[in-house]
């Protein structure tokens, strides 16, 4: 069970990077080529990407955290929250039930989405702090040289 979920998220991942490495010095003379509308579209794109990969790993997870409860405690989640609208459902008595919404898979999502928020936000203070630090130096290069001009 575990094995598979983590094949599933490595296969998405090695996919994303393959296409990454692939397709980045393209994005970068793009960028540099056509200006930031062209930047912010392949940047919208990239959080598709990474969105849709997120939440097939998500949907997988949800099958496999319903067969560990199954496992360990002996009872699962309902059927009505742990696939998406659009699937129906058929149980064992031959009964088929349409589904709400997927639960698990969207408190997947919704945590992965924190932590990235939190990541980004630090990023964004370092960055901030070296930009800072960068235009100290560049004016202090400034202020001392100023004084050797002719």
């Amino acid at each position: 069970m575990i094995c598979g979920s983590v094949l599933d998220e490595a296969l998405a991942t090695a996919l994303l990077r393959h296409r990454e490495t692939v397709l980045a010095p393209r994005r970068r003379l793009l960028a540099e080529g056509l200006g930031e509308l062209a930047a912010w579209i392949i940047g919208w794109d990239l959080i598709l990407e990474y969105s849709m990969s997120c939440a097939t790993v998500a949907s997988a997870w949800t099958h496999y955290f319903n067969e560990f409860l199954i496992v360990t405690l002996g009872w699962q989640l309902p059927h009505q929250i742990t696939a998406d609208p659009f699937t129906d459902v058929k149980l064992a008595s031959g009964e088929v039930i349409q589904t709400w919404v997927n639960l698990p898979g969207m408190l997947i999502i919704g945590l992965v989405t924190y932590i990235l928020v939190i990541g980004i936000r630090e990023s964004a203070v370092t960055n901030t702090i070296l930009v800072i630090v960068k235009l100290a130096v560049v004016l202090l290069v400034i202020g001392l040289g100023i004084g050797y001009i002719n």
